[in-house]
């Protein structure tokens, strides 16, 4: 989908295309996207939400205001090449589609027993192949640039997918898949399956009560609030994991910093990683868990008392490798940083005044 989409948007740039209405509209810049972290690990910026403003220069805007009514069940489905789409729910059985665009734009809504599927286009004149030099154009439709504001039955699943598009959506209690190439994506509340990606963008889950896998390239990921299985990564974003209720949580970044706090359930799995970025992992004051450090240059230090006689060391080259277990050691906590600095710190501290543990090689 991604690529198919990435292919339009070149063939929109070619200069053998113009626009049926003549001109064509550039789309209008991005809100900013989320600023990356300094370090102390700290929560990246909000990802800004789409703008709805007077639509993009070169063109005259106008806007469709549609509600149709939807099967019970039925999902929604929506690719935009261009533009925000912002959702809310409300409870009824009907979905309100009001969109920003320019004029020639066609805005359509099918209506399925299965899906309820929104589309855009726009007419786009190209040479005709099978005219002698191109002399004659042919029409085709183009998907345009849109600004979507959408009222969805509070029981829907979303599928919802762009290339320049911000997302933003509060409120639906079904599954949701919102993905942007460039752009930031943001879920508020959510009782489902919830997966959000994007490449060039912030990604941000607030209040969800279900499974969430997040996943930003260039951005940061911020889960704050959520109760169920978690899965989140970056390559060169922070990763900020807070108030996190779970008994699987995954996290991962390349070169941003990790922080996680949240509890530790009995018999839960936490597996934390950062190839170059700092990792901090806040406790609660008494906790009972099996921790699992490993680290190859990096430091660790510790708010909890690290006893020699629980700690095991294995030397790989310059890697560190140890074990050992506060209270009952019912939960699973793995941390693994090659060259960050991987910090346990008791609720209530402040990370730099945690006192590094001096782990030493077995001779």
């Amino acid at each position: 989908m991604k690529l198919r989409l990435a292919l339009i948007a070149m063939l929109s740039l070619s200069p053998v295309a113009r626009a049926d209405e003549g001109g064509g509209a550039r789309a209008p810049e991005a809100p900013p996207a989320p600023a990356r972290a300094a370090r102390p690990p700290r929560a990246p910026a909000a990802p800004a939400g789409p703008s709805w403003g007077e639509g993009g220069e070169g063109g005259e805007a106008t806007r469709t205001d549609t509600t149709v009514s939807v099967p019970s069940r039925a999902r929604l489905e929506l690719e935009n090449f261009g533009g925000g789409i912002i959702v809310a729910a409300w409870d009824r059985n009907a979905v309100r589609v009001q969109a920003q665009h320019q004029r020639g734009t066609s805005v359509g809504c099918e209506v399925g027993p299965a899906a309820v599927v929104l589309r855009a286009n726009r007419l786009l004149r190209v040479p005709d192949p099978s005219s002698r030099r191109g002399a004659r154009l042919q029409a085709i439709p183009f998907p345009a640039q849109v600004d979507y504001r959408l009222t969805v039955p509070r029981w829907m699943s979303l599928r919802l997918s762009g290339v320049n598009t911000q997302i933003m959506v509060a409120g639906v209690e079904g599954d949701i898949s919102a993905e942007s190439i460039t752009g930031s994506v943001a879920v508020r509340g959510g009782r489902g399956n919830i997966k959000v990606g994007t490449v060039t963008g912030g990604v941000e889950v607030i209040g969800a009560r279900g499974s969430v896998e997040a996943s930003s390239v260039n951005e940061g990921v911020i889960l704050r609030d959520v109760e169920g299985p978690v899965r989140a990564e970056s390559v060169t974003g922070d990763v900020d994991l807070e108030q996190i209720v779970s008994d699987a949580v995954e996290a991962s970044t390349v070169s941003g910093d990790l922080r996680y706090s949240g509890t530790l359930r009995p018999d839960g799995s936490y597996q934390l990683e950062s190839h170059s970025g700092d990792l901090t992992v806040i406790l609660p004051a008494h906790p009972d868990v099996a921790v699992s450090v490993s680290t190859y240059s990096g430091e660790f230090a510790s708010s909890f008392p690290v006893q020699s006689k629980s700690t095991f060391t294995s030397v790989k080259g310059r890697g560190k490798e140890f074990d050992f277990t506060l209270g009952d050691g019912r939960a699973e906590l793995t941390l693994e940083s090659f060259s960050g600095f991987i910090r346990l710190v008791r609720a209530g501290e402040t990370a730099g005044h945690v006192s590094v543990v001096h782990i030493h090689r077995d001779k």
